[in-house]
């Protein structure tokens, strides 16, 4: 059980995002560290389709292929496929559309994204979720941004949906639910679920492990369940070697959502003691 446990630790790869110039040096870093993925936080503006032509964007996908690094997108925040202005919910779903392009481009295969939220409204002292008012029109954008992506990712890249903001929208997780039977995935962030409190937080584990067949991206980092801190591995509360001996999918890619990059080196180190001593405690 410990070797299947630390060859799990193995697959694991990291988030690029502040510290390189370049995808290419992305890879260089996960090549020379021994990631076998790296997933390219879009909202990089280094990495954006912007700033990389044609001709560099198969120099990208001819290089993660020589140095065997498997490449993942992560799209920009601030995107919404929820919002209930017909103009902006559309420029989203467009660009979604220009990043799953781009990701099969350089031979990206899966990327997670983000559902959006509703706006934050006060009344008479009260904070109120637009959604909660207007649930109808917000469940209708929904649905109309993920038919469009579900329909555009087609042999291009696996959409990938992440839990938080929206996500936990109750309606949300209905309009999700449909879709996951049709083309669509999941990202399950574990450190997201962490700071969930009570029911809040075993509600979004059931719905996890009901759809764990759906689940391809995971995002590792750590807190001390209040707030989301992306800490290192063992500067918090997560149990991690419990969350992945349920995540153990060669299907699913594996991923250190910590900053700056060399702390993706210490949660590895973290996570291999971590696992060593609870094999030590059971036996």
């Amino acid at each position: 059980m410990m070797q299947e446990m630390l060859d799990i630790v193995d697959r694991i790869g990291y988030q690029a995002m502040f510290d390189e110039k370049d995808i290419c040096e992305a890879i260089d870093f996960a090549e020379e560290n021994g990631f076998p993925v790296v997933e390219v936080n879009l909202n990089c503006p280094h990495f954006s389709p912007e700033s990389v032509d044609r001709v560099g964007r198969l120099r990208v996908r001819e290089y993660s292929e020589s140095k065997r690094v498997r490449l993942i997108l992560h799209a920009p925040e601030g995107l919404s496929m929820m919002n209930v202005q017909a103009a902006v919910r559309k420029a989203s779903v467009e660009r979604i559309k220009q990043l799953m392009d781009f990701g099969n481009q350089i031979g990206a295969d899966r990327m997670t994204y983000h559902l959006g939220s509703s706006v934050p409204m006060v009344v008479c002292g009260e904070r109120r979720q637009l959604h909660t008012l207007y649930t109808r029109e917000y469940r209708g954008a929904l649905m109309k941004s993920l038919e469009e992506i579900g329909e555009y990712s087609e042999n291009r890249l696996l959409p990938c949906v992440e839990n938080t903001s929206g996500f936990r929208y109750d309606f949300a997780a209905e309009v999700l639910a449909e879709f996951l039977r049709n083309g669509f995935y999941l990202t399950w962030d574990i450190g997201h679920t962490n700071y969930l409190k009570g029911r809040g937080r075993q509600e979004e584990i059931d719905y996890f492990l009901k759809h764990r067949d759906r689940i391809r991206v995971v995002h590792i980092h750590d807190n001390y369940g209040s707030r989301d801190e992306h800490n290192v591995v063992g500067d918090g509360t997560v149990d991690f070697t419990h969350c992945l001996s349920l995540l153990d999918s060669p299907l699913t890619e594996l991923i250190f959502e910590v900053r700056p990059r060399e702390n993706a080196l210490l949660c590895r180190e973290n996570l291999r003691r971590m696992i060593v001593e609870d094999s030590r405690r059971v036996t």
